[in-house]
């Protein structure tokens, strides 16, 4: 879906301006970040000082010191070749765009699937993609392409009943989460640990129907939160680290389910807190956050 409203922004400005008015400030908002993890691990995990492992990861040619923000090189990855897949996408008919999608959902989503049980129940037979779709994105592209199908082809899609996307995703969120179960226990035998990950072809199926759901028009109204929630999420991705290593620090909690729960509860509760401070000065919320 992003894709699909950027062609418009692409449209009205070209490449350079959609790096000018969204990529360049991501890097920015990103750089702000990756300077306040670094000198947080000085200060609270007494890491040593390096003038040279600050500019690699401000120059990202290392990992930067927050625990997940893996993500954030793949996302400024995605927004540099944006605009050259949507102007792509623009040039290609219903047939083949869904060709293009079917072939990404096998090799992307279902063998490594596939793997996992091969790993599982034959050890010694283990398949793997030759198919290299990294310059598409990879499993991250797919989910984009995703989402612009899904808003393109709406009209086919709204045809289908909303109880039919509960039905699908609740379904294959039950199968989720039986799978995983299965590959805790069954993987422990073979020393495989596996955690459910985006190339997982039964969370695609479970993230598309919620998606779809959201998009059918009768749910456009009374959103607000859902909508500022979407909107706030990547500030609160990157603000959350900051909090869950404090309370995991201080919460004298020594259940660890209660404690997991209670950490959860209280790291989305204070980025929310966190969010809403920030947004009350627009322009600092714009660098900061990225809203």
């Amino acid at each position: 879906m992003v894709i699909y409203y950027l062609i418009r922004i692409i449209k009205m400005g070209g490449v350079f301006a959609f790096y000018r008015r969204h990529l360049f400030p991501l890097f920015l908002t990103s750089s702000i970040w990756c300077v306040i993890y670094y000198f947080y691990g000085l200060f609270f995990y007494h890491n040593s000082f390096s003038i040279w492992r600050l500019l690699s990861e401000l120059l990202l040619l290392s990992q930067y010191e927050g625990s997940q923000f893996w993500y954030i090189p793949v996302i400024l990855g995605i927004y540099l070749f944006i605009p050259y897949v949507a102007e792509a996408l623009q040039s290609i008919n219903t047939r083949e765009i869904f060709l293009l999608e079917s072939i990404s959902f096998f090799y992307l989503l279902l063998v490594p699937m596939a793997n996992i049980v091969l790993q599982i129940k034959k050890p010694a037979l283990n398949i793997g993609s030759l198919v290299d779709l990294s310059f598409s994105g990879g499993v991250y592209g797919i989910y984009l392409i995703t989402g612009y199908i899904a808003r393109k082809y709406s009209y086919i899609f709204r045809s289908i009943k909303r109880h039919i996307w509960i039905i699908v995703g609740g379904f294959s969120f039950f199968l989720l989460v039986i799978f995983q179960k299965w590959t805790y226990e069954a993987g422990a035998e073979n020393n495989l640990q596996y955690n459910v990950w985006y190339n997982n072809a039964l969370l695609f199926i479970v993230s598309f129907s919620i998606f779809q759901f959201f998009l059918m028009k009768r749910y456009k109204r009374n959103i607000n939160c859902i909508l500022w929630m979407s909107q706030a999420s990547f500030g609160i991705f990157l603000v959350h680290n900051l909090f869950i290593h404090f309370f995991l620090s201080w919460l004298p909690i020594t259940n660890e389910l209660l404690k997991t729960f209670s950490i959860f509860a209280l790291t989305l509760s204070m980025s929310i807190i966190f969010m809403l401070l920030i947004e009350m000065n627009e322009n600092v919320a714009k660098i900061i956050t990225y809203k």
